[in-house]
């Protein structure tokens, strides 16, 4: 995509969503890296309310005006945001191409530059499009006033962040203290009292000093929902026979395990892709033909390469930033 080498050169390390270079796993790693060395172990995770449904035109393309001067590019780009049902000045289409692009250069201007400005220099920040994440907090109190902070940044632009959970309560935007995480929150006892979650696994400090992650109990809901999709897409491309169905099923199987794969563990090494692969023949007609060895393989290499990454990458936080790039720090509000 044209626009994207643009942008890359401008986006900050703390966005990972849809990048060409960041994912989700940077996110990760960063924040268990960051969790050894915080002094402040509350994580607050909180999600943008209808981000896509709410993103403004205006301030969008001014953003956009800001950063290329192609007048006909600029043209084109405001007729794809205010292309037809989208009128009215307000939203984008969540599952287009250009979405969540359009949507990270909103929230570089609006919500990346400023909040890294405004935060402590040991915090963690991470954003995948429109969840985001900060880690080093000493109590709940100081989560919510950076719940305020993000709020006001958000609210000139129309969005605004998703109403924090009570204490111990499952919610789109909490506060928790990972030290203090019951171990019962990573076993499979449901109901509204849950762990806190980032980007689909359960986080929560261990003994020893460092971060671990967990299948949380609804990715078994979630694995079906994986596989219905799968499904879904067979019977709406019309694949070619029954080998090339087989292989898309199992496309979707390893690449549900490489996602989670910072959730392995030796106990999980054969149990969970065996479990995923009875999921997957509960809802598919095409299951039938997984390869559940390959499936164990393909989740412990996946593992083993996710625990390189965590040696390799540094957290995410106003101090790194700020040193590595040229943005000059102002003072904090």
């Amino acid at each position: 995509m044209l626009l994207e080498p643009m942008f890359e050169q401008v986006f900050l390390s703390c966005s990972v969503g849809c990048r060409l270079e960041l994912d989700r796993f940077d996110a990760l790693a960063g924040l268990r890296r960051h969790y050894a060395e915080a002094s402040g172990k509350h994580i607050l995770c909180a999600d943008i309310r209808k981000a896509f449904d709410h993103v403004p035109h205006a301030p969008l393309l001014d953003v956009i005006r800001r950063y290329i001067g192609n007048p006909r590019m600029r043209l084109l780009l405001e007729r794809i945001i205010q292309r037809p049902g989208f009128e009215k000045g307000i939203g984008i289409p969540q599952g287009d191409p250009l979405s969540p692009l359009f949507l990270n250069v909103l929230l570089h201007e609006c919500l990346d530059k400023p909040l890294l400005e405004k935060l402590p220099e040991d915090v963690c920040y991470y954003r995948y499009v429109d969840d985001l994440c900060l880690f080093g907090l000493t109590n709940r109190e100081e989560g919510l006033r950076h719940i305020e902070t993000i709020q006001a940044l958000l609210a000139p632009v129309g969005l605004s962040l998703h109403p924090v959970a009570e204490s111990g309560r499952n919610g789109k935007t909490q506060i928790v203290d990972l030290s203090a995480a019951p171990a019962e929150w990573g076993c499979d006892v449901g109901g509204e009292y849950e762990v806190e979650r980032y980007l689909g696994l359960g986080l929560r400090g261990r003994a020893d000093g460092e971060m671990e992650f967990f299948l949380t109990p609804s990715w078994r809901e979630r694995a079906r929902t994986m596989f219905r999709n799968a499904e879904e897409m067979i019977r709406r491309e019309g694949y070619a026979g029954k080998a090339a169905a087989y292989a898309h099923i199992q496309h979707a199987a390893e690449s549900w395990l490489q996602a989670f794969s910072p959730a392995w563990t030796p106990e999980l090494a054969t149990m969970a892709p065996v479990e995923l692969a009875g999921i997957a023949r509960e809802v598919s007609a095409h299951a039938e033909g997984l390869d559940v060895d390959t499936l164990v393989r393909v989740w412990q290499s996946k593992h083993e390469w996710w625990q390189g990454k965590c040696r390799r990458t540094e957290a995410v936080t106003p101090k790194t930033v700020f040193t590595k790039t040229s943005h000059t720090r102002r003072k904090a509000v």
